[in-house]
Formats: C-alpha cells, structure tokens, sequence
C-alpha cells in the first residue's frame, strides 16, 4: 500500500455524460458503498460468510475521514490497526463490472480514502469518487450521498448500492434525480450488514442493468416507472377516499373549486371537496360556512361562490346520471 500521508487524487472523475452524451446514454453507472456492502460488520474474531476474507488495515490520522466518521483510538504513532472481514463477492463483481466497461464509483463516506484503504486489499484498481465533501450537513449519510450523487452523471443510469436507505422521501435518489432520468435510476439495498453483497443482490442489480444498456432497455424502464407511479397513486386515492369513483368526484371537485381561487388552490379547496365528494344533496348553509372558514385571502362574495358550486354540482350529477 503507498503512503497515505496526503490524501490522494482520485482518477479523473469527470463525468463522460458531459463529454458525449450519445455515447454514454447506455454506459450504466454503479455507485457502490463499503461499509456493509464490502466491509462486513463481522467482528474481527469472525466466522464471517463463506466468501469473506479477513484483512489486517493500518489507518492513518492525517488521512482519514472527517465527516461521518468517529476517529479510532490513534497510537502514538498516529495509526490505528483493526482487523476486517472483506467480501470476496463484491470484489468480484467489481471486477467483472469494470471488465465489462461498467462505470463503477465509489458512493461511501470514505471518500477518496476508499482508494487509499479499501481497493488494494479487494484487488481492483482505484475507483472514481461519486460522494465528496467537507462537513456533514443536516441529514444522515445516505442524504448526504443522494444529494452528492443526484446531480452527477446526467441522462446516464446510475444504480446506488447500500446498506443504509434514506428516511426522508424527498431525499431519495430518484426524487432527486432531474425528471428525465428517474426511470433509468435504481436504489438497491443490501438487507444484512453482516453477509453484504450477495450473488442474489448481484443477480437482481445486474438484470437491471442489461436493461439500462439498450434503447428498448431504456423504453422498459420508463415503461415500469409509468406503471409504478400509476399504481402508487392508485394506492394513495384508495387509501384517502376509500374508492376509485370517490377519489374521482374528489379531484373533480378540487380542480373546479382551485378555479374559483385565481391562484394555488387554497385549503378551502380541500376541505369543501371532502364535502361535495360525499354529499349527495348539498347544504348551502353548510358550504356558506366552510367557505368563510376557510377562504384564505380576500372576501369573497359567499353567494357568487355558493351559486357556482351548487351549478358544478348539477352539472356532474347529470355527467354521472348519464
């Protein structure tokens, strides 16, 4: 291993995307994290899985992580020796990927220290670093990845390999993603810390990936991420409305009464398409008061609004009769 005594720089990182685009379109790229996906979280006295491999690893104060990192306890000597368990599985993979012409880059809090510590011992050549920074933000290690990674590699698929999902749903990868290349990304989470990456995790990643390096691949993907918001919203009307035809009225309803706001729909839109949505026979008292409760801005002429609902409604009672 060289010495570590700066940190080092990482091969050329610059993404190909930027280069040519056309090109790189169907080059997939695999963002791997280390710990739990190749470092085990097996003690050093083991037994660790079948294919794992224990190593000796000297670190180094003047060459390690400063974020999302506690220091060992440093020798005099500023180093710090601890035994690992590796995974002989992922290192393979890594080298069939790169083999193969896959981008693989690193996605690990060890930054550009993973090429110092990590890639001599697993047997493969220094990595790209997809996660770099300074200071921890606000947000767990896998936020923090996510944002490092969403803006990097545009119109290329990118699948992001951890231990560790984010619990923020604003933070997840494919939200973060600009919209165009949501479909073309993965977020494969490896289930026990202890095994790592396993050959049905491999086998799972890599079908998506032969999908991800084809046009008609590309058209599939799009294809199941269309099918999957569908049935997600699908999901989120049953659950808030009970059925399709009550969600229906409700959007209906919504979408008439945001018209009336001449601007962002207003909470008085919700709340009195909550009603419509399940009245029948409609109370003008009741919608007078929903609509001075809730009416946001302005005074609005309760009669005219009144007058407007009560025209929608028949309007869509005579649509659903028909």
């Amino acid at each position: 291993m060289h010495d570590p005594s700066d940190e080092p720089n990482s091969p050329d990182r610059k993404d190909e995307s930027m280069k040519d685009p056309l090109k790189s379109r169907y080059r997939p790229v695999v963002a791997i994290d280390i710990d739990g996906v190749l470092r085990l979280a097996v003690p050093p006295e083991g037994p660790g899985p079948a294919d794992a491999f224990k190593v000796e690893l000297t670190v180094h104060r003047n060459a390690y992580p400063r974020i999302y990192h506690k220091a060992p306890r440093w020798d005099r000597d500023g180093t710090a020796t601890r035994t690992y368990w590796l995974s002989g599985t992922g290192a393979r993979w890594i080298r069939s990927l790169l083999s193969r012409d896959i981008e693989v880059v690193w996605a690990t809090t060890w930054q550009s220290f993973a090429n110092v510590y990590f890639a001599p011992l697993l047997n493969i050549p220094p990595l790209p670093v997809g996660t770099e920074g300074t200071y921890e933000q606000q947000y767990t290690s896998s936020e923090w990845k996510t944002s490092e990674l969403a803006y990097r590699y545009p119109g290329r698929p990118l699948v992001w390999v951890d231990d560790s999902p984010v619990h923020l749903d604003a933070y997840e990868l494919q939200a973060l993603r600009s919209p165009r290349d949501r479909a073309l990304t993965l977020s494969w989470w490896i289930k026990d810390p202890r095994r790592g990456i396993t050959t049905n995790d491999i086998a799972g990643i890599e079908a998506w990936l032969e999908l991800a390096s084809t046009p008609d691949g590309h058209d599939a993907l799009r294809r199941q991420r269309r099918n999957e918001q569908a049935a997600q919203r699908r999901r989120r009307a049953l659950s808030r409305h009970g059925t399709l035809e009550r969600a229906r009225r409700w959007q209906c309803a919504f979408k008439f009464l945001s018209q009336l706001t001449d601007g962002p729909p207003p909470r008085f839109a919700s709340h009195v398409a909550d009603y419509l949505r399940d009245t029948p026979e409609i109370d003008p008292d009741h919608v007078r008061t929903l609509i001075e409760y809730w009416w946001q801005r302005g005074d609005p002429d309760v009669d005219v609004v009144v007058a407007a609902i009560f025209r929608w409604a028949r309007t869509e009672s005579t649509e659903e009769a028909n």
